[in-house]
């Protein structure tokens, strides 16, 4: 009854577990940097916070003089270690990555690349984890692999309770 699992390539796993790993730590810098706006919102400082001002460790190393409390400085000082932290590894990462990562199937990365907002390392990544496209019979097994269809709860032909996405 169950489709046979697909069996990614051993001699591709290592790069996608990278690319994967990397992901992970642009969620972690991502979650502080939500939580120093948050911070930043809670105690009413005018200026905001943006990601695009976030990239700039110049821009950074102002925010701690904005708080005044000795609590609320060390809490905002260790989100901004730790973001910095972040911040290197993932930079570390990518520039390994754009160095000895080879695009294995390029007519599919450049329609991948042709996305607007899509650099190298995020179609690498989508090219990685789909692999290789002609693995799916049709349209709508790989949408269902992108989890962009939403499942129907239904036996016997009764329709079941409705999920959270649905």
């Amino acid at each position: 009854m169950f489709p046979i699992a697909y069996a990614y390539p051993k001699a591709k796993r290592a790069v996608r577990d990278l690319l994967r790993r990397r992901l992970f730590f642009v969620r972690q810098r991502a979650e502080l940097s939500v939580h120093l706006q948050n911070t930043n919102h809670q105690y009413n400082i005018n200026e905001p916070l943006t990601s695009s001002r976030m990239r700039s460790e110049v821009y950074r190393n102002t925010i701690p003089q904005k708080f005044s409390d000795p609590a609320t400085l060390k809490m905002v000082n260790a989100d901004l270690a730790m973001f910095q932290a972040y911040h290197d590894i993932i930079t570390k990462l990518e520039f390994q990555i754009e160095d000895s990562m080879e695009v294995q199937d390029p007519v599919s990365y450049s329609i991948i690349n042709s996305v607007p907002g899509l650099g190298f390392i995020l179609s690498l990544t989508i090219l990685y984890e789909i692999d290789d496209i002609h693995r799916f019979s049709d349209v709508g097994k790989f949408i269902s692999y992108c989890r962009l269809v939403k499942c129907s709860h239904e036996s016997d032909g009764k329709k079941k309770k409705v999920g959270s996405d649905g």
